[in-house]
């Protein structure tokens, strides 16, 4: 018996994208025009537990985002000699959390989560970009290196202290 098809379904044969009867070379042209797959989890495991205690340290208190497109948090100055290649080198760049004020939305601190990849050379390159890009922004940036428990009053600490020092 063949399966039913919804409106998307027959929206995509009506357009001539998926051919009306070859339904397994149909499901395969899709595949291959659209090779994408909804990953399993958002966060690594050393990334769900920094959230969760980061999570409640701001609860209530502020909004917390995570990984957040630097060009959504700092801008190009307008009339900046090579503008595109300046926003270039932050358009495909992300930090890892963003704290941000409950009522404005406004970022207030944003957070590296450092795990041993921070070691290399090339990234340690790209994590002194991105802290010159921040500091000319003046948006500040706290580095925490990966562990396997965090404890949240000392975390809450270097939050305070990176948002009065940043």
């Amino acid at each position: 018996m063949a399966e039913p098809k919804g409106c998307l379904w027959q929206l995509l044969v009506a357009l001539g994208i998926i051919p009306k009867n070859d339904n397994q070379a149909s499901a395969q042209q899709v595949t291959e025009e659209f090779p994408f797959t909804k990953r399993t989890y958002f966060f690594t495991v050393g990334e769900r537990k920094f959230f969760e205690v980061l999570a409640g340290i701001c609860e209530g208190n502020c909004v917390l985002f995570s990984k957040v497109r630097l060009a959504d948090l700092v801008s190009v100055n307008k009339g900046t000699e090579k503008w595109g290649s300046h926003f270039n080198r932050i358009k495909s760049k992300h930090i890892d959390f963003v704290i941000c004020r409950n009522e404005s939305v406004q970022p207030l601190l944003c957070i590296e989560l450092d795990d041993k990849s921070h070691d290399k050379p090339a990234r340690q390159e790209r994590d002194r970009f991105v802290d010159h890009v921040l500091q000319a922004a003046g948006l500040p940036i706290l580095r925490v290196r990966a562990a396997r428990h965090y404890d949240s009053n000392e975390l809450l600490r270097q939050i305070k202290n990176a948002m009065l020092h940043g």
